[in-house]
């Protein structure tokens, strides 16, 4: 796996509409408080251009503060094609090696990142990404002359969220089921008013995919014949509201795929089915080897 995560297709932008009078006073935001990734971070950016000595990205989480990857911090192995490393309109999972936050340089690189690390920080950014676009779209709904910025309202309620649920995003989860997260947040009321009404709508009730990743072989007499049964039995593990579905990649390697509401118990749900496989496959011989641990993937 490179890294890489789906773009529009041949990296063309699309059109950008205007800004409206309110979205140019309310103006643009990172995401988290901190102006800067730290040391060994995990960023999401996006590849502008490549040269001879490297690639010039924007980081998408730090309201697109330019980067640069060397093309030696690419890959440990020897590089016969750039672009099978990285490609301009791309987004990238890269990890901070150095910040100067006076001259705002920020050094990047990929060849030690693990798979672990790029699903860890695609997850996290998928939620931040959801976060940002509440928040903004909320900064859009403004009407009057006192106009908060987009900034105001992260200090106000995103940040603090961020602080006190570890992430915003879970914040607001529980606020689509029911829970008080605004005490204590000094903001306008027709502001949290809105944020609720925009959270509701978005993150009511949609389900999420999740998905794992497995590895199922059996060598013994009965081959084949003992890796269905081990398949139906983590079918078995099907709940009404989320069914679980098993898919051939290429022999032996399987994807297991449900949907939930509730993105924990669907993670739980297809640990279960997976315990059950590796149970059953066990009893013929055989081996059920995770090769990615169940997590959301949209």
């Amino acid at each position: 796996m490179e890294g890489a995560i789906d773009a529009q297709a041949g990296g063309v932008e699309a059109p950008v509409a205007p800004l409206s009078d309110v979205a140019k006073k309310v103006g643009k935001c990172r995401m988290y408080e901190a102006e800067y990734p730290e040391l060994d971070d995990l960023v999401m950016v996006r590849v502008n251009r490549i040269n001879e000595i490297g690639a010039f990205v924007s980081l998408l989480e730090y309201n697109d503060k330019e980067g640069i990857i060397l093309l030696s911090e690419l890959s440990r192995r020897r590089m016969r094609s750039i672009n099978k490393h990285i490609r301009v309109g791309k987004k990238e999972v890269l990890q901070v090696l150095r910040v100067d936050k006076e001259k705002g340089y920020i050094d990047l690189s990929k060849k030690l990142l693990k798979e672990e690390d790029i699903v860890e920080c695609t997850q996290r950014y998928q939620k931040s990404k959801t976060v940002h676009s509440i928040m903004a779209h909320v900064a859009e709904l403004q009407t009057g002359d006192n106009i908060l910025t987009l900034e105001d309202l992260y200090k106000r309620i995103g940040w603090p969220l961020y602080e006190t649920y570890n992430h915003a995003y879970d914040a607001f989860k529980k606020a689509a089921a029911g829970e008080d997260i605004f005490e204590g947040l000094d903001a306008p009321a027709e502001i949290k008013d809105n944020i609720l009404k925009t959270i509701q709508h978005r993150l009511g009730s949609q389900p999420v995919k999740i998905q794992a990743d497995i590895q199922v072989t059996c060598f013994s007499y009965e081959g084949i014949d003992a890796i269905k049964p081990a398949l139906r039995a983590g079918q078995q593990c099907s709940t009404p509201d989320s069914p679980v579905r098993i898919q051939l990649v290429t022999s032996p390697e399987y994807i297991l795929l449900t949907s939930s509401t509730d993105h924990e118990r669907g993670v739980a749900l297809l640990k279960k089915a997976v315990e059950a496989i590796q149970t059953e496959i066990k009893k013929h011989g055989g081996d059920c080897v995770i090769k990615t641990e169940p997590r959301v993937v949209a």
